[in-house]
């Protein structure tokens, strides 16, 4: 790759992503992102902007796609914080104008990807899952269900686990086109002529102990561009553990 006097180029294009916890398209509320593009020096600081139109929205996650394969979770704030840094990402908030911005610090080449802003409420429609508290023994396996309902051909199911502080820390991803996934202690049973997953935590810990969710995220294609028309919904389930007793932007480097 050749560089100009010094500098990365990094032109990110912005793709229009809205989600809802309604079924109806007249009832969904738009995630509005911008600028469609944006140059930056490598070492400057690159900031991504979004708005959204529902005053119930109180999760925003940003994501991330590289060509060729599928998005992955970058970071996300929740609306009782207005900044949230992690790593080279900070995320600022602004509940009163319904805005949030993703900083990407010291810009490298391998930002260059798509990103993908989304808002959504933690309890919302479409995803219905056992919202009953599990009480679990330290060392045996767990298994939460959730089932959902979509038109879609081509969709993502994520599993969070929400933590007393209001952290949400992702924990497994099933695309509708893969068999069941693993992710170390995490693995999913996935029925999707039966539109229902479930997740398996094996080995149960006592930093297990949290409230858990999944959500639906559907994609669709237009102009060879990944857009994401997400409705991650989601209902929590919760687990409290009995210690054992006995024991749409585009970052673009030229070439």
């Amino acid at each position: 790759m050749n560089k100009l006097l010094g500098a990365l180029c990094l032109i990110l294009w912005f793709q229009l992503g809205w989600v809802s916890g309604q079924q109806e398209k007249s009832n969904r509320q738009q995630v509005m992102q911008n600028p469609h593009s944006l140059i930056v020096q490598e070492g400057r600081t690159s900031i991504l902007n979004c708005t959204y139109d529902n005053s119930a929205f109180d999760y925003f996650p940003w994501y991330r796609q590289y060509p060729g394969k599928g998005p992955e979770f970058l970071t996300a704030i929740r609306s009782v914080v207005s900044k949230h840094e992690d790593k080279r990402f900070t995320v600022f908030f602004n509940k009163t104008v319904k805005h949030f911005s993703l900083h990407i610090s010291t810009s490298q080449p391998e930002d260059s990807a798509t990103y993908f802003c989304a808002a959504r409420s933690i309890v919302a429609q479409n995803v219905i899952q056992d919202q009953s508290d599990k009480f679990m023994q330290e060392g045996i396996t767990v298994t939460l269900d959730c089932q959902y309902e979509t038109s879609s051909s081509g969709y993502y199911i994520f599993w969070y686990k929400l933590l007393s502080s209001g952290e949400i820390i992702f924990l497994i991803r099933q695309s509708s086109s893969s068999q069941n996934s693993k992710s170390g202690r995490y693995s999913t049973i996935f029925q999707k002529e039966k539109k229902s997953i479930s997740l398996i935590i094996s080995t149960l810990q006592l930093d297990d102990s949290a409230k858990y969710f999944c959500a639906l995220w559907e994609l669709t294609v237009c102009e060879a561009i990944v857009k994401a028309e997400q409705k991650p919904q989601s209902l929590i389930t919760e687990i409290s553990l009995l210690q054992n007793p006995g024991s749409h932007e585009h970052l673009q480097y030229p070439d």
